[in-house]
């Protein structure tokens, strides 16, 4: 029996992203996980380097996993391009520091995007936060979801779809 609870997440918007675009300004996105778990919002067509989502998501997460640290949301920031999408940056915050400054409203928090090749923060990312009451299931829903999906179709219809090359793996999207 595993005891999971709900995260309630609002994904706000980002600030001072890298741009890159240079002719117009770029359409954003983000793609939003917790342990393989994928959601987010729509691309913001024209976001620039300061897109703005409001999107509501919720996640369901196995609580002791989040306390022994083995839970992170992950949110990549990527901009549609013409032959390949760019990767602006990506946050990474352990639930189990969200837990511990949780209270009982919506939290509102803004962490640096990190870009992954220079390792340099350009750029933050703000979102709110609440935690649902705890319940029981018999199984992972992390698992259960990874065994019905395939890791493809786990990416919301909203985002550009990768390549699907053997050149790059398929990995350019």
């Amino acid at each position: 029996m595993l005891y999971c609870r709900t995260l309630d997440l609002i994904l706000i918007s980002a600030k001072g992203l890298k741009d890159a675009n240079i002719i117009n300004k770029m359409d954003v996105y983000a793609v939003v996980s917790i342990s393989g778990l994928v959601e987010g919002p729509p691309v913001i067509k024209g976001g620039g380097t300061n897109p703005t989502w409001n999107f509501p998501m919720e996640f369901i997460f196995d609580e002791a996993a989040a306390l022994e640290n083995r839970r992170t949301l992950i949110v990549k920031i990527k901009a549609v391009g013409m032959f390949m999408n760019t990767k602006l940056g990506e946050v990474h915050v352990p639930i189990k520091e969200l837990l511990e400054t949780q209270g009982n409203a919506m939290q509102l928090v803004s962490f640096p995007v990190i870009r992954k090749r220079s390792g340099k923060q350009k750029g933050d990312l703000n979102f709110s936060y609440k935690f649902g009451e705890k319940f029981s299931i018999r199984e992972d829903p992390v698992q259960k979801h990874r065994q019905r999906s395939p890791k493809k179709s786990a990416v919301p219809k909203s985002y550009p779809v990768s390549c699907g090359s053997s050149v790059c793996g398929g990995g350019c999207g």
